[in-house]
């Protein structure tokens, strides 16, 4: 199994505060439907550790202020439509007020894990000081993003290749708004090519755990995936679209018992630094997860696609020739416990 770590930018990330009798609580919330743990130290003593979905108790900020507060969050990919991980770090007061809040992306190896380590520092202001990081703040907000890199997305069976005589060479898989259009622009200034592509899976979802995913039982949009195929020849072109989606689901309460016992034990071993993750456990844990997630006691699943040609080299004479369309049911009452 593998693991890509993120050093988390700036370094220290600033933490103000205006009351040194404030109490500093932290929360972590793992998006994309992904998987992951924590865990939280200064100068080596440890402040938290697990599952910090829920606001966690940090300490003082008598006791923390200025000293260097190192989070690290291992997210392990379970997801079957993206490898992109995405964390919103939020630090609050004990009255709830956000302090510090920060959604950070990145893409895991495929069924491995993404390290995302921060610094943080919490900052007692004065007056003048906050006066001057007001400023400051403004400024930076105008200054660009860093750009975020994801790799490719991983769909279901293609419905849309299917209506071709033979399997296209190569598949664009755009991940994001901008790599779809640059795609979609290639795809058709060439000679041709096949796109398949997530729609829902082409921003990120930072508040879709993966309790939401599993609880959800329309899941239509997160597993819709759409597949087209564009072949230009000398006085011909063919076109194929198709797609693919669940559009019902439903785990029995076994399921639903183990999957909460899993996804806690994968949050235990992931709250751990990267050099002393137990891999073997972990890749076992992610395959029992993945393995119930996908086999629900019932799911209800469509797709469809239309192919065409044209004798020409313009869409204009496009004659429709072929169609398909799916339907699968499926029940598995081995795991209907109520």
């Amino acid at each position: 199994m593998e693991i890509k770590k993120y050093k988390l930018k700036p370094v220290p990330r600033i933490v103000d505060v205006l009351d040194e009798k404030d109490n500093i609580y932290l929360s972590v919330v793992i998006g994309n439907g992904q998987i992951g743990g924590n865990k939280v130290t200064s100068e080596g003593k440890l402040l938290a550790k697990g599952n910090l979905s829920e606001p966690a108790f940090l300490g003082a900020v008598s006791e923390l202020s200025e000293k260097e507060i190192e989070i690290e969050t291992n997210v392990l990919d379970v997801n079957a439509y993206t490898n992109v991980c995405v964390i919103t770090t939020s630090l609050l007061n004990q009255e709830n007020k956000v302090l510090f809040t920060k959604i950070d992306h990145g893409a895991a190896p495929e069924s491995g894990i993404a390290n995302f380590s921060g610094k943080y520092k919490i900052r007692l202001l004065t007056f003048l000081l906050v006066m001057f990081v007001c400023f400051t703040a403004d400024s930076y907000s105008q200054n660009k993003s860093e750009e975020l890199t994801f790799q490719n997305l991983e769909t279901p069976s293609s419905p849309g290749f299917i209506l071709l005589d033979e399997a296209p060479a190569s598949i664009e898989r755009p991940t994001t708004p901008q790599g779809f259009g640059i795609s979609l622009i290639g795809f058709f200034k060439g000679t041709g090519g096949a796109m398949e592509f997530a729609p829902y899976w082409l921003t990120s979802h930072p508040l879709l755990t993966a309790e939401k995913m599993t609880s959800n039982n329309f899941p239509f949009l997160y597993n819709l995936s759409v597949s087209v195929t564009y072949v230009k020849e000398d006085n011909n072109n063919y076109l194929t679209g198709g797609f693919r989606t669940r559009v019902y689901q439903s785990y029995g309460k076994s399921q639903t018992d183990k999957l909460k016992t899993i996804k806690n034990e994968i949050g235990i071993e992931l709250s751990e630094s990267p050099e002393d993750l137990d891999l073997e456990k972990i890749e076992q844990l992610r395959k029992d997860y993945v393995s119930i997630t996908e086999k629900p006691v019932f799911n209800i699943d469509i797709a469809g696609a239309v192919g065409g040609g044209s004798d020409s080299n313009s869409f204009d004479d496009l004659v429709l020739s072929r169609w398909a369309a799916w339907l699968s049911l499926n029940f598995r009452p081995g795991d209907r416990k109520s």
